[in-house]
């Protein structure tokens, strides 16, 4: 599928929730903070991020990952909050579909592993998964330190 028929689709928080749930395949967490999934869909939606973590390898850390890529990085801050409805709108889909449990910390109870779909959407989950892998040995006030992120 082109490019300009995924973004169109990905608007919609159904195709968002398995963004997600391959993010929890790699995170491998029974729980995850609330706030990690801002940055989720900014990284996998925006392209120009999605190839850095498709192309990335478990020995990276998100430290080196954000220095030698900086000017991908540069307007984070913006998608962040351009994504935040969109963000609310599928955690409140992935609890309606009793996959997550929405406390204080998320309670994951469906993930989904990417090697199963087809190579259209392929890309978009299994960089969601490396995400996940990266975001897993990270601690959360260090990433948002990394990125410079205010929520």
């Amino acid at each position: 599928m082109i490019e300009k028929h995924i973004n169109k689709v990905n608007v919609n928080p159904f195709f968002c929730s398995l963004i997600f749930q391959s993010f929890y395949k790699g995170y491998e967490n029974e729980k995850c903070s609330i706030l990690l999934h801002y940055l989720v869909l900014p990284f996998i939606l925006y392209s120009d991020i999605r190839e850095i973590f498709s192309s990335i390898t478990v020995r990276n850390n998100l430290e080196n990952v954000i220095k030698s890529n900086k000017v991908a990085f540069a307007d984070i801050q913006d998608r962040v909050w351009t994504m935040k409805k969109l963000t609310d709108l599928t955690l409140i889909n992935l609890h309606s579909q009793q996959k997550i449990t929405l406390k204080a910390d998320i309670e994951i109870h469906e993930s989904v592993d990417y090697v199963y779909y087809n190579a259209d959407i392929k890309q978009y989950l299994r960089s969601a998964s490396y995400v996940g892998k990266l975001f897993k040995n990270e601690v959360k006030s260090d990433i948002f330190k990394h990125l410079k992120v205010i929520l």
